[in-house]
């Protein structure tokens, strides 16, 4: 389980092996909506939300690894081969399943905006290794 709260994922590290079905479960134990994406961290972080927005989309770790599902207990929510975020809400708990191909280390964040920052800003990052 990944518990996703204000202003952190935990655990913030997370190791997985390439060809492996994945299923990653993720908990909002906190009063805010958040999201979880993952990404090739870039050189130099963004400044604004906007920018982010657009860097995670065109560089999604989840694309071109074949069907991502998203899904809750007794609830389907998405089904793709695409995916640049998931969103979950305070107090629920959603299941991101995929078979990881992509190797190497990648950032997590969430970079939904607040109070003039970001969760990301606030400390809402970490990292995924894939061996």
């Amino acid at each position: 389980m990944i518990a996703l709260t204000e202003w952190k994922f935990e655990p913030a590290a997370l190791t997985i092996s390439a060809g492996e079905s994945v299923d990653f479960v993720l908990q909002n134990t906190g009063t805010q909506a958040h999201v979880f994406m993952v990404y090739p961290a870039p050189t130099t972080p963004y400044k604004s939300a906007n920018d982010w927005w657009t860097y995670v989309l065109e560089r999604t770790y989840f694309q071109g690894m074949g069907e991502i599902l998203i899904h809750r207990k007794y609830d389907f929510v998405v089904s793709g081969t695409r995916v640049a975020e998931v969103a979950v809400e305070p107090g629920k708990t959603v299941t991101l399943t995929f078979t990881p191909v992509k190797k190497g280390r990648f950032e997590i964040g969430c970079h939904l905006p607040t109070g003039g920052t970001s969760h990301y800003t606030a400390g809402m990052k970490g990292a995924l290794t894939v061996k």
